[in-house]
């Protein structure tokens, strides 16, 4: 999905522009850490798309019988999303992107088909 960037600087009257284009190199620092996400809202303004991730976790209730935690939980009313990211893209970079989870999701299902069978 790294495409080269194209860099543009002032130009000459005569020469016009001056385009470069140089490849992306991406930097992981050590450490970095990985939020866990299990819920996407996605949103769309027009001219982009915001991804919104949320971890939402089931609230523990440790020590209670069965009927007593489904009792709290029919009483508890929702259960709270919590922030992990937020993610702008144009339109376009978002289709680009939604192609390629999809060629993906489809590899990774094709692989499991395959494991199944063996």
């Amino acid at each position: 999905m790294a495409k080269k960037k194209t860099s543009q600087d002032n130009h000459d009257e005569d020469d016009g522009p001056t385009v470069v284009e140089l490849p992306v190199q991406f930097y992981f620092p050590e450490g970095l850490p990985t939020p866990y996400a299990n819920q996407c809202v996605v949103q769309s303004t027009g001219h982009e798309v915001i991804l919104w991730f949320f971890e939402v976790s089931p609230p523990a209730f440790p020590n209670m019988s069965h009927a007593e935690r489904k009792k709290s939980l029919e009483n508890l009313g929702h259960v709270r999303g919590n922030y992990v990211s937020k993610v702008a893209m144009t339109k376009e970079k978002f289709l680009e992107v939604a192609t390629i989870i999809a060629k993906t999701a489809n590899a990774i299902d094709t692989v499991s088909t395959v494991e199944k069978t063996r």
